[in-house]
């Protein structure tokens, strides 16, 4: 199972029998980004079923319609951890399905308590080895963002919240747009000016196309991480796009270290 990101595609491949994670901040793409998956693998005959927590159906068709005119397996969902293996189950008798996407998984009950918790990750990564399928689930990364310290690209650390779907996961992937937290900033300046009664001119600029930072910070199959794949999204069409080349630094201890890194020449 691919995501149409040629850069992205040649290290991150998932696999049948996989638990995959991808994380983000708030208003960073990741709904945009699992529509872009499944339309994708629609294209190459591959069935996915998306059950959102976070979105209705409504919304999702909607954004669906911007894209595209094929019609996509969405279920609003409410279950339970319990409840959703086992639909997951009955949709894979009724009409074998290749991926499940899970939107997201801050949102999941475990039958007694919220959220979820390390049986449950164990029981979604079972589930897909017995299966046969991809398990593809959404984490956000929660922030204060009124705090200038965390207007940062996030690690895998920030992920810790839900440590138990990394630790299962052979792959987890970060959607990073740097334009949101320049926003936040913007705000949080003119908020601080208005305080002490001084004047603000806003620095933020609302390009039509955000440069994007897809960040692989585990993947059991390649070795090589943190991996940085620069792309684009194009807000107008609510779509992520190629762009630019892989950047890779086997040496690099830290994600920050790779910011001083040349694009190769082509």
């Amino acid at each position: 199972m691919t995501t149409g990101i040629s850069q992205l595609d040649t290290n991150f491949t998932m696999q049948q029998g996989e638990l995959v994670v991808i994380g983000a901040k708030s208003s960073h793409g990741t709904t945009s980004f699992i529509i872009d998956i499944t339309l994708h693998n629609n294209k190459n005959n591959k069935n996915t079923v998306i059950y959102s927590y976070e979105n209705s159906q409504q919304e999702l068709l909607a954004m669906v319609s911007k894209k595209s005119d094929d019609e996509l397996n969405i279920i609003q969902s409410h279950f339970t951890i319990t409840q959703l293996i086992d639909d997951i189950r009955i949709q894979h008798k009724t009409n074998k399905i290749d991926m499940v996407i899970i939107d997201s998984i801050q949102l999941i009950k475990n039958n007694s308590t919220f959220p979820t918790t390390y049986s449950d990750a164990r029981d979604l990564k079972n589930l897909a080895m017995e299966l046969d399928i991809v398990v593809l689930v959404v984490s956000k990364i929660a922030e204060p963002y009124k705090n200038k310290l965390n207007l940062v690209r996030p690690i895998l650390h920030d992920l810790d919240k839900n440590s138990e779907f990394t630790q299962f996961a052979s792959k987890v992937l970060i959607i990073y747009r740097k334009s949101i937290d320049n926003k936040i900033l913007d705000q949080i300046n003119q908020d601080e000016a208005i305080k002490n009664n001084k004047k603000y001119k806003s620095t933020y600029v609302n390009n039509l196309i955000d440069d994007t930072e897809l960040i692989i910070v585990k993947n059991k199959t390649h070795l090589q991480i943190p991996q940085i794949i620069k792309i684009n999204f194009d807000k107008l069409n609510i779509k992520f796009i190629n762009k630019g080349a892989v950047y890779i630094d086997p040496k690099a201890k830290t994600l920050d270290s790779l910011d001083d890194l040349e694009p190769p020449k082509l």
